[in-house]
């Protein structure tokens, strides 16, 4: 847990500046199990898109691209993921990032993170993929889960 809101206060920083904005649908208030949420994404500028989530515990969740995913998104109409609501439950974090040029070597990490309690590690790639990519911009938005 400690090690989830340490890479929260890391990577908030990286939105200041160049934010996506995340919201999530039908509402913010506490979500449960089966329930099915939308995380809408917009300012996306740039085509290439990567999607993680962070439960309350600090297990990561590798949402988007999934191999039977595009390439690339519409920069012009906001993005939209489906979810179903799963354990483990608590104050989870949504986390994206776009840029002009591909996140292929991040999103590989995040996906061999998937499952893993491990977001300190997904702050770190971030910041790296930042000072690496070309136009980026990023986002976090705050979701609460319960049994």
């Amino acid at each position: 847990v400690v090690d989830k809101w340490g890479a929260v206060r890391t990577i908030r920083p990286l939105s200041a500046g160049a934010s996506l904005r995340l919201r999530v649908h039908p509402h913010d208030g506490l979500h449960r199990p089966g329930s099915v949420i939308a995380v809408a994404i917009d300012g996306l500028e740039h085509p290439h898109l990567t999607v993680t989530a962070l439960s309350g515990n600090g297990t990561v969740h590798y949402l988007y691209p999934l191999p039977s995913d595009p390439v690339r998104v519409a920069s012009d109409e906001p993005f939209r993921l489906e979810l179903e609501v799963t354990p483990p439950f608590g104050a989870d974090h949504v986390v994206a990032m776009s840029a002009a040029t591909p996140l292929d070597a991040l999103n590989a990490a995040l996906a061999r993170l998937d499952g893993k309690l491990a977001a300190q590690s997904v702050a770190e790639l971030m910041a790296g993929a930042a000072a690496e990519a070309s136009g980026w911009r990023s986002g976090i938005q705050g979701l609460f889960t319960a049994p």
